[in-house]
């Protein structure tokens, strides 16, 4: 995996506004409807990601968790799907339904 330098922005910041298909639902999310009552996780995934790819029970279980919480939770995949084509809309799908991910 090749090191990629990060442009983070500092802690606190408030989140933009965002409108993204999902494509299980074929339903446009945007962070306003997933916003928890208690806290909200954002995360950036890939299905290609061999971070990702180590952790995908766990994330499984964090939704599981804490959705029920009142955690509002949302994967985004970021990847251009020309250049990574398993982040395609129809593999994201397919690693939804592998791995038992409710977000």
């Amino acid at each position: 995996m090749v090191k990629t330098i990060s442009s983070m922005v500092p802690l606190g910041t408030s989140a933009p506004d965002f409108n993204l298909l999902d494509p299980v639902t074929e339903q446009f999310v945007s962070l306003q409807n997933i916003r928890g009552n208690f806290a909200t996780i954002v995360m950036f995934i890939s299905n290609h990601c061999p971070y990702v790819k180590h952790i995908t029970t766990e994330l499984a279980q964090l939704g599981r968790d804490y959705q029920s919480k009142g955690v509002g939770i949302v994967a985004i995949n970021s990847n251009d799907i020309k250049s990574y084509p398993d982040d395609s809309p129809d593999n994201m799908v397919l690693e939804v339904q592998k791995n038992g991910y409710n977000f």
